[in-house]
């Protein structure tokens, strides 16, 4: 009895594998029409790609010519903010120069104010 029942379950296996394997071979093969389609389908998708991978081209060309742009925009600010620090320090050197002297000139005053208060 043992003999027959794994007999009988191994051929079932079988012919369920077999019915398995007809089944997808069945759904694999198409109509002309339809192969046509999908021919047609993948065509349209491979045009499509390659017009997406040309865009991105195209982006791609339009990001590094802005930051060669950004790089040359931020050496111009460079420059120009250096050249008025310089007209700044150089204003400020002046303002600190006139105020020494007119420092100086009060610290002058006060010690000629100072002898006339000590004549008095």
């Amino acid at each position: 009895m043992r003999k027959f029942t794994y007999r009988f379950l191994i051929w079932t296996l079988v012919l369920v594998f077999v019915a398995v394997l007809v089944g997808c071979e069945e759904q694999q093969t198409m109509s002309p029409k339809k192969t046509k389609l999908v021919a047609a389908d993948n065509i349209q998708l491979k045009k499509d790609i390659a017009a997406r991978d040309a865009d991105i081209e195209k982006q791609k060309n339009l990001l590094a010519n802005c930051e060669k742009e950004k790089e040359i925009l931020n050496k111009r600010l460079s420059v120009k903010s250096e050249g008025l620090m310089e007209v700044l320090m150089a204003g400020m050197d002046k303002n600190a120069k006139n105020l020494r002297i007119e420092n100086q000139e009060l610290k002058k005053q006060i010690e000629e104010l100072e002898k006339k208060l000590a004549e008095k």
